[in-house]
């Protein structure tokens, strides 16, 4: 069940990022994962977010940097998501 909440949260994230970003009153009410929505504002109005230690805090970190432009980071967070290191699935992405 990890998994696919995983892949469902980072297909959310590379969805939604954009149009967080654009932020204009057309894609703030055309959320496609409201879920995701709201824990990454959520997640973002936190005063400390320490460094991830869930599946979970690795995507909205990763959603942090991409929504800042950094994707080499992103990128960087999403191949340290501790279920990407069990499975191997690191071969995939690459």
């Amino acid at each position: 069940m990890e998994l696919v909440d995983t892949v469902y949260l980072i297909s959310a994230m590379l969805i939604e990022i954009p149009n967080i970003v654009q932020e204009t009153k057309v894609n703030m009410y055309k959320a496609i994962s409201k879920i995701f929505r709201k824990i990454c504002e959520n997640y973002d109005k936190s005063q400390f977010n320490g460094p991830p230690d869930t599946y979970k805090d690795y995507i909205y970190a990763a959603s942090k940097e991409l929504k800042r432009g950094d994707w080499k980071n992103c990128f960087r967070l999403m191949n340290d998501i501790p279920i990407i290191n069990r499975y191997n699935y690191r071969e995939i992405l690459k």
